[in-house]
């Protein structure tokens, strides 16, 4: 009986780590020069300097919500060459480092659906320069060309155990607990 415990105590906390080692919800923000802040979570996997495999994100310009935060699109610039840029249909490319920055949150499926409310772009397709806009939130338009890199900040969110992982932990625990006591009850 011992061996069970033992063994499902060793599934519960490989099962529990396993969890805590899938994607990771970052916060982000970003300070313009004339002081506007856009910010926002999103989740993701940390690569080295990027963030790949971008869900659930969601934008705020000076602290109000983007329509269809929570599922909104990241697109991708491409220049071929510049000044013939486009957005396409590729995952948007977010670094922890700003100039390596090339995204763009939007709340529609753009390219193909060709209409949208609002849009977070931070941009380094331009080899001359870099763009940040924020567009349709109270109808404001904000574009800055050169950027001010040192205001953005992309860092993980405080980390708080899943409550089913939690579960698990405590039920290996007590399972530990109980084969402990029956096993002194014998001796």
């Amino acid at each position: 009986m011992f061996k069970f415990f033992k063994v499902s105590a060793i599934a519960a906390a490989a099962l529990v780590s396993s969890l805590s080692a899938g994607a990771t919800v970052f916060n982000f923000s970003y300070t313009s020069a004339n002081g506007h802040v856009t910010s926002g979570t999103l989740t993701g996997t940390a690569n080295g300097q990027f963030v790949e495999n971008i869900s659930d994100i969601s934008v705020f310009f000076d602290g109000l919500a983007f329509v269809g935060n929570g599922s909104l699109f990241s697109r991708a610039g491409v220049c071929t060459p510049y000044p013939n840029c486009y957005w396409t249909t590729n995952p948007g490319v977010v670094s922890f480092n700003s100039a390596l920055n090339n995204f763009m949150f939007i709340d529609t499926n753009y390219p193909i659906t060709g209409t949208y409310t609002n849009y977070f772009a931070f941009t380094n397709v331009d080899p001359t320069q870099l763009v940040i806009q924020t567009y349709g939130v109270n109808t404001f338009n904000e574009n800055e060309r050169p950027q001010n890199v040192s205001t953005w900040s992309l860092a993980e969110a405080a980390t708080v155990p899943a409550p089913g992982g939690l579960g698990l932990l405590a039920l290996g625990l007590a399972g530990l607990g109980a084969a402990r006591r029956k096993r002194v009850a014998v001796v």
